[in-house]
């Protein structure tokens, strides 16, 4: 990294404030500037690592990325062992609905989605999480249905 300085201070001469803050801006410039080019390097390198087949593409998706099969294989792979569970199933309020997996650790995330209009009585929704299962809880007396899904 090159930095070519504003001012060129003499010992023994005054200096103005404004000088100094140019010195500074200037630098400060030059480092950033740095960090994002060493950035760039690095994450188009991550991104040819992952892709192979796209080198050179780093700045938005090219037209040829966005029709090719082999990137929306790899995709739809990533999407796939990522969701571990997903199924439909009724809210039972504090007494909760358990639904049975076998991913065997408690690193996931469960997303709930309503899908019938509970008219006020479904209240407060949450999850408790288990090795091989997780519950659907709800505050309220609502029966009615919802989605779930379980991703890691």
């Amino acid at each position: 990294m090159s930095v070519s300085r504003v001012y060129d201070f003499v010992p023994g001469t005054k200096i103005r404030a404004q000088q100094v803050d140019d010195e500074l801006n200037n630098l400060i410039t030059a480092i950033n500037e740095n960090i994002l080019a060493i950035n760039d390097r690095y994450t188009k390198a991550e991104l040819d690592s992952a892709t192979r087949d796209h080198k050179g593409t780093w700045r938005g998706l090219s037209p040829e990325m966005v029709g090719d099969a082999l990137l929306s294989q790899r995709i739809a792979a990533l999407e796939a062992r990522a969701t571990i569970a997903k199924g439909s199933a009724n809210f039972n309020s504090t007494v909760g609905t358990i639904i049975a997996h076998d991913y065997g650790s408690l690193e996931y995330v469960v997303r709930i989605s309503p899908t019938q209009n509970p008219n006020g009585f479904l209240g407060e929704v949450w999850v408790e999480k288990a090795l091989n299962s997780f519950k659907v809880l709800c505050s309220g007396s609502a029966t009615t249905s919802f989605d779930f899904e379980m991703a890691k």
